[in-house]
């Protein structure tokens, strides 16, 4: 596993890092629709997950011992590290059952799928109190511990309202900064967004205080660090430049929520974006945001306007030969009295990521959506 740890000893960092192996191709097959990326790294995602698998952890039949030293890295608070790296392990059991399933592999996604759920089990078992949610140890929870495992949906369906909450408090209990790592940060916001939080997700993403993104940009940054103070203004370098980048992706990985949450271009249930979700979210102090993403059928544009922190207008382009399921999130008074575009089939309302939404189905050409106030 020198790949993942190091080169000569062979050593290991962490789930979260030796992941990739089923991660980076499970990703690129679901951005691209191909599935030679699973078939070329199928056996070494098994032998790699047996491996993991063969040495159970103390006091433990299903959770893994080779968690690796790394989890949550660089956190403001610390998350137990087997906590985190078991959550992530429980997710490579998922996506491996599901890249099997694609690939024709029945009896592989079969073993994965009674694998995942034996130790989602155990996982709630060992960390999560049934009757409050309260995921940690010794009184002490922390975002990443709620993040992480609710991204992943690692958490039994009965605890996570609780666990939603828990996290919404431990935010606050922060004043809106982050406290976490490497494995809390990218999953942070998606997490209360799709919860039904998203206002809570925009005070953190406009925060300026430490730590926060925008923290770095109060100190001169033009570009995303591995640590939140690697560089600041009263101190210089500080000392906290050691084994640290100027231009990392860790940190950087909150494009994903703005690409997905705040734009609003996610993808559907086919992989490759032959069909795609829309759901534009407004807040914070935004009163526009425009972007596009590059599929493989074209270019995906999408953009909106706001007013008094409400959705005014939004704007979005399909590609040829491609449809998309929008998630307008106006009142079901607002939709009956817009006007809607050419070609842009109103299907009825939905909630979707706690939003009350109007749901639409569009084919490939551009919309406008003009949104009336209330």
């Amino acid at each position: 596993y020198g790949a993942f740890g190091n080169s000569s000893s062979g050593s290991l960092t962490g789930i979260s890092w030796e992941g990739t192996i089923a991660l980076v191709p499970y990703y690129l097959y679901r951005q691209t629709g191909r599935t030679e990326m699973i078939r070329d790294n199928f056996d070494a995602m098994l032998r790699y997950m047996d491996f993991l698998a063969a040495t159970p952890m103390k006091n433990s039949k299903y959770l893994t011992g080779k968690t690796g030293p790394l989890a949550d890295w660089l956190s403001l608070e610390m998350t137990n590290n087997a906590l985190v790296n078991n959550a992530v392990y429980i997710y490579l059991m998922d996506i491996i059952r599901q890249m099997a399933e694609v690939i024709g592999e029945d009896a592989v996604a079969a073993e994965y799928a009674e694998r995942c759920e034996l130790t989602r089990a155990e996982w709630n078992a060992t960390y999560v109190e049934a009757d409050t949610g309260f995921i940690g140890k010794k009184g002490k929870d922390t975002q990443t511990g709620y993040a992480t495992p609710l991204r992943f949906h690692v958490i039994a369906e009965d605890n996570i309202d609780k666990a939603v909450n828990l996290l919404g408090e431990a935010v606050a209990r922060a004043g809106y900064t982050l406290t976490t790592g490497f494995s809390g940060t990218p999953n942070l916001l998606p997490v209360l967004t799709e919860h039904g939080r998203a206002e809570d997700a925009y005070k953190l993403f406009e925060q300026t205080d430490y730590a926060s993104w925008l923290y770095p940009v109060t100190q001169g940054a033009t570009s995303v660090w591995e640590r939140w103070n690697s560089y600041t203004v009263e101190g210089g370098f500080n000392g906290n430049n050691s084994m640290n980048s100027f231009n990392h992706f860790s940190l950087g990985a909150v494009t994903e929520w703005m690409m997905a949450y705040q734009l609003g271009i996610a993808p559907g249930e086919t992989a490759g974006y032959k069909e795609f979700i829309l759901q534009p979210t407004v807040g914070g102090s935004f009163s526009f945001v425009n972007g596009s993403f590059e599929c493989d059928y074209g270019t995906i544009a999408s953009g909106w306007t706001a007013e008094n922190g409400k959705l005014s207008s939004y704007s979005v382009t399909v590609p040829a030969n491609t449809s998309a399921t929008l998630y307008l999130p106006v009142s079901e008074e607002q939709a009956t009295a817009m006007a809607l575009p050419e070609g842009a089939a109103m299907l009825g309302s939905d909630t979707h990521n706690g939003l009350n939404c109007a749901l639409f189905k569009l084919t490939a050409g551009s919309y406008t959506f003009t949104v009336p106030t209330e």
